[in-house]
């Protein structure tokens, strides 16, 4: 087991503080509706990941140890369930279900920061700006086409000194083309935009081209659970801080100041 360093300790006390800290919008019909309740699950699952074990998951021999297993695993949950007790109240001691439980969050955590980013990048590009100019409009519903109408929009935000968007720019570069399984600690969006489209789309597993706990992992499959985990909490607190600048730009947004060929994403 690798022990967790100081800087790992950090982003677990961060995503946990998040999630007792992070405002939701104030409109009832806020355009960052969507967006909130994407982090706030994000935020949710990654905390759920941590508590069972995600850190030091090991899928060595998985489909032999935990997949053929899970239909003798799964079905106590659902009578703990219904004898109306809370479900992972406490991290689950089975082998193969600690692996599964473990995974179930890690994927439900990229998945919905995926989701969340690229909301929050098409719903900057598409709103009505707080000075009065229309949202962008976006060419197409590709990745690429969100990433460069927000891009234009944010340049169009911090030339007129109406808010600041760091977070939100990196966000949108990460956005740009096909997302890449190489690791990049630097662009962890663009790793799990990868992971999860490959999760979509291909047939199979990915294939690893790392050694599953290498020191120096050259693949977002290649790495160990310990480094995809700090990249996802990593991630996580990059797509938060981006939430936050949007809502500090247009607190009260909603739906009507969608552009005429704007529409919530």
């Amino acid at each position: 087991m690798r022990q967790r360093s100081r800087r790992d300790n950090e982003l677990a006390a961060k995503v946990a503080s998040t999630l007792g800290s992070l405002s939701a919008p104030g409109p009832k019909r806020s355009l960052w509706n969507g967006a909130y309740e994407q982090l706030m699950g994000a935020g949710f699952a990654l905390a759920m990941a941590d508590r069972c074990g995600a850190w030091d998951r090991s899928t060595k021999d998985y489909h032999h140890k935990v997949r053929q297993r899970l239909t003798t695993v799964l079905p106590p949950l659902f009578s703990q369930a219904s004898a109306g007790l809370p479900i992972f109240a406490v991290p689950p001691s089975d082998s193969a279900l600690v692996v599964w439980v473990a995974g179930f969050f890690f994927n439900a955590t990229a998945q919905r920061l995926v989701f969340c980013a690229e909301r929050l990048l098409h719903t900057t590009a598409i709103a009505t700006c707080v000075c009065g100019a229309k949202g962008e409009s976006v060419s197409g519903r590709a990745a690429a086409d969100v990433a460069k109408a927000a891009r234009k929009r944010v340049r169009h935000a911090v030339d007129g000194n109406e808010g600041k968007f760091e977070s939100l720019a990196a966000l949108a570069k990460q956005f740009e083309g096909h997302g890449s399984q190489e690791w990049r600690e630097d662009e962890p969006l663009r790793m799990l935009r990868w992971d999860v489209n490959h999760r979509k789309h291909a047939a199979g597993t990915p294939r690893h081209r790392g050694g599953a706990h290498s020191r120096t992992p050259t693949s977002w499959s290649g790495a160990s659970s310990h480094d995809q985990m700090r990249v996802l909490s990593e991630a996580f607190l990059q797509v938060r801080d981006a939430y936050r600048e949007c809502t500090e730009w247009h607190p009260n947004a909603t739906e009507e100041h969608l552009s005429s060929e704007g529409e919530l994403p």
